[in-house]
């Protein structure tokens, strides 16, 4: 399997690259640095079929765009949609519109790859983390709601605290602990380290 992650824009994004057949290419939460993603694409040989994004935030889909309009079909919960019409104070990408929806559960086959989505909503409704699952050891992204022994900010509109503790405990903390986690933002954990020494989740 390829994977590579793109650290890219001023909010330091991260953007991961998949592929399972050597051909085509997921790309999760293009953030901006359109270029960049599309050289990398390009050094793997890859074709952009997929971007997923965990969420509608704006730091999310900088680049989402102009990886549609090379041919990828953009996936996103529809709670979400709105979100992207809004840039929270910033300036917006270029505006575009989703091809999929996302629902909790849902299994996704897309360029050799194996994909679940999983519903965690509390840093915006539509949240979404993404459970690699057909190779040795699960990867999971799980943009905005799971950080190295943090969380996602709730203070947005849309946002919520109990409701995003209740995706953790409920839906990511039950995975198995081995389970790698790549975040939206820094560096790499896992769902054991988590359970562990993650106090944000444990004192409110």
């Amino acid at each position: 399997m390829f994977f590579q992650t793109l650290n890219v824009g001023k909010l330091r994004n991260n953007c991961y690259i998949l592929s399972g057949d050597g051909a085509n290419a997921v790309i999760i939460d293009p953030a901006t640095e359109a270029a960049k993603i599309e050289a990398a694409l390009m050094v793997a040989r890859l074709a952009p079929t997929a971007v997923l994004l965990t969420h509608g935030h704006f730091d999310h889909h900088g680049a989402a765009r102009r990886l549609q309009e090379a041919g990828a079909e953009i996936y996103l919960n529809k709670s979400d949609w709105v979100l992207i019409k809004k840039g929270m104070g910033f300036v917006l990408p270029k505006a575009f519109t989703p091809d999929h929806d996302l629902t909790d559960g849902q299994i996704l086959t897309l360029a050799g790859l194996t994909i679940r989505v999983i519903a965690t909503p509390g840093h915006t409704p539509g949240g979404v983390c993404f459970l690699f699952e057909s190779i040795n050891r699960p990867l999971l992204f799980s943009g905005d709601t799971l950080f190295h022994t943090d969380v996602g900010r709730t203070d947005f509109p849309g946002g919520d605290f109990a409701t995003l503790k209740k995706s953790i405990l409920e839906k990511l903390y039950t995975l198995p602990p081995e389970t790698l986690v790549y975040p939206g933002h820094e560096e790499e954990t896992t769902i054991g380290e988590e359970r562990e020494h993650n106090t944000v989740v444990r004192a409110k």
